[in-house]
């Protein structure tokens, strides 16, 4: 069992909790050389060179079971504390405030820049500026798993204030669908992968969340890490008027 100091009140302790834990593009399946241009595969010829890993069925459940956890809190209202670590070494943090309704309802407050997203219409403007708004789709919650991809997970167990919390690591290979169910899969998930992780109560409760994405072996977008807090009232909001 991984010793981690777990009084996390603080997005820097959120990251360095996450990291020790689970190190990023550490003990990914491949080679890690990206080909001259990306190959992308179907996804029963990807297994065919990365078998499904073992007991991945515990790992998805894990996932499951946070993410519906977090969404039946968000029916009230929740908020994360958000940190990004960008490929430099930097450091920035936000807010985000999510309902979970019809519509859904989601607004991120960043270094920088702040939106607004209810329904299909999404609001955004950087500080000091006019709100530009769209019809674009989006999510609360963790991101969607694509299992067909995911090359390899791992488990580990930490003492925190509840006992004995979990995490749970997934690698997930870049892959996208082409049309509604095409699903397509980069062949060199080293060079080219997602990674998500969870960590949770002895309940299965997320407490926090992280994901990464690494595209021609570097870190290609911020480090997103995600520390959950259901206690808290949360105002409601609506779309700008713009």
């Amino acid at each position: 069992m991984k010793k981690v100091p777990m009084s996390i009140r603080t997005p820097c302790l959120l990251v360095m909790v996450a990291w020790a834990i689970f190190p990023v593009n550490a003990n990914i399946p491949g080679d890690g050389t990206a080909p001259p241009v990306p190959a992308y595969v179907p996804a029963a010829g990807f297994r065919a060179s990365f078998p499904e890993p073992t007991g991945l069925d515990d790992a998805i459940a894990a996932f499951d079971r946070a993410n519906a956890i977090l969404l039946a809190h968000a029916q009230a209202g929740a908020t994360a504390q958000v940190a990004l670590t960008y490929p430099d070494g930097s450091t920035s943090y936000g807010r985000d405030y999510f309902f979970n309704g019809n519509p859904i309802r989601l607004r991120e407050i960043r270094a920088g820049y702040e939106s607004i997203a209810i329904g299909n219409d999404v609001c955004t403007r950087d500080t000091g500026k006019s709100w530009n708004c769209i019809q674009d789709g989006f999510w609360i919650g963790l991101r969607p798993l694509i299992r067909e991809a995911i090359v390899s997970w791992s488990h580990a167990q930490f003492p925190c204030e509840r006992g004995t919390c979990d995490g749970y690591r997934i690698v997930q290979a870049d892959a996208y669908y082409q049309g509604r169910d095409d699903l397509v899969i980069n062949s060199d998930p080293g060079a080219n992968h997602y990674e998500f992780a969870i960590f949770t109560d002895n309940e299965g409760s997320p407490l926090m969340s992280s994901e990464s994405r690494t595209i021609d072996g570097r870190i290609a977008e911020p480090i997103g890490s995600f520390l959950y807090d259901f206690q808290s009232p949360v105002a409601s909001f609506d779309l700008p008027a713009h």
